[in-house]
């Protein structure tokens, strides 16, 4: 996916990839709770986040994959200067299934807002039938993106402002005629009084947490309970951040 292939190199310092190592550590460390995890897959792992938080968890297992390459090298970078081993897998996550036939997990991961990445339901429903089919029976699923029920109530543009020392980031949505919104990236270089800047677009749909907890639903899960974010808060559909599926096979 070009989108990511362009941010790549920036993607960790725009999104504080060390304090979002600890969010995701303390995640992990709840997901796992009591509960046998031998074996993980994080989808859509973007630079590895939470795939390097299960193992260093003590997940025994742990698969990453992820659309773009650039992105799983420096997953592996991280993983490398920590000593761990996980690997590391390229390609979409409608086909994983195929991929990776065969194989059965305790916990998978897709997380990130990765799920408005598939633009039509029958690409939902292929991609979650696969989650479904990789899990071992009593094999749980989170899936996480953002609150679209307020985003789109409110017509809420902007998604985050960050600067670290001379560099901006601005993340903002257009939205579309055709229900779909265009995901925006502005990187700004400040030197002095001047400023470069670019800007980075793709394509996204605003999944509400109604249809994708059906969804997941219809492709076999049970026990579908939505959460407010990875802190495990209620979920409130005005004004929570993000939504947080989980859900598992029976």
């Amino acid at each position: 996916m070009p989108f990511y292939e362009e941010i790549a190199a920036e993607y960790d310092e725009m999104t504080g990839f060390d304090v979002r190592l600890r969010n995701a550590s303390a995640f992990a460390r709840r997901v796992i709770g009591n509960k046998v995890t031998d074996s993980a897959l994080d989808v859509a792992t973007g630079t590895g986040l939470y795939a390097l938080a299960l193992a260093h968890c003590g997940v025994r297992s742990v698969t990453g994959t992820d659309l773009s390459a650039d992105m799983l090298k420096q997953a592996e970078a991280h993983a490398g200067k920590r000593g761990l081993g996980i690997r590391w897998i390229a390609g979409p996550m409608e086909e994983l299934a195929e991929r990776l036939a065969g194989e059965r997990f305790d916990l998978l991961l897709c997380l990130g807002n990765s799920i408005p990445h598939l633009l039509h339901r029958k690409a939902l429903h292929q991609t979650l039938s696969g989650f479904h089919s990789l899990l071992r029976a009593g094999g749980r699923v989170f899936v996480h993106v953002l609150n679209y029920d307020r985003l789109l109530e409110k017509r809420e543009r902007i998604v985050e402002i960050n600067r670290r020392g001379q560099v901006e980031f601005v993340r903002f949505y257009d939205f579309r005629e055709d229900g779909l919104v265009n995901f925006n990236l502005l990187h700004i270089r400040w030197r002095d009084e001047e400023c470069e800047h670019e800007i980075h677009s793709t394509v996204l749909y605003p999944y509400r947490r109604k249809e994708l907890s059906g969804a997941l639903s219809d492709c076999g899960f049970r026990n579908v309970t939505a959460y407010g974010g990875i802190d495990f808060g209620p979920f409130e559909p005005a004004s929570s951040n993000t939504c947080l599926l989980a859900a598992e096979r029976p």
